[in-house]
């Protein structure tokens, strides 16, 4: 069960990316001179969940260790940024790196169900691709 959500959740977290960076290529001139650093941004920021959800769609029986690698480059992704937010943000961000300490830890907790821990991962990249779609969105709106 789990299985099969994670491979739909995992192709809508790839298809959402797409479409959101294809939405902001689209809109990149009406951004100005910072329109590659934006671009270059939200790329960096959506890649991981990318790989992961490419990976976590492939079949867990035949490729076994694409799931791993899916599950350490995410637990790699969100360690980082625990790291970096309270160095580089305001103190009010430092609210995001506990949700990643948990996340960490809800993935260490339930290290023998791969499915459950990529389900995690997957569902925080759609909300973050959800996040930046709709604040692009609501952005250019504004613009204009």
């Amino acid at each position: 069960m789990l299985a099969v959500f994670n491979k739909y959740l995992g192709w809508s977290v790839v298809l959402l990316s797409l479409l959101t960076l294809s939405g902001f290529l689209i809109l990149s001139d009406h951004l100005g001179g910072w329109a590659n650093a934006i671009l270059a941004f939200i790329l960096l920021n959506l890649l991981p969940f990318i790989v992961t959800g490419v990976l976590g769609t492939r079949n867990p029986i035949e490729y076994p260790m694409t799931r791993i690698i899916a599950l350490q480059i995410s637990r790699f992704y969100v360690f980082v940024t625990t790291i970096l937010i309270p160095l580089t943000a305001d103190h009010d961000f430092f609210y995001i790196s506990i949700i990643g300490i948990f996340v960490i830890l809800a993935s260490f907790y339930f290290k023998v169900h791969k499915e459950l821990q990529l389900l995690i991962f997957n569902f925080i990249g759609a909300l973050i691709v959800a996040t930046f779609a709709i604040t692009g969105v609501s952005g250019l709106i504004e613009s204009y």
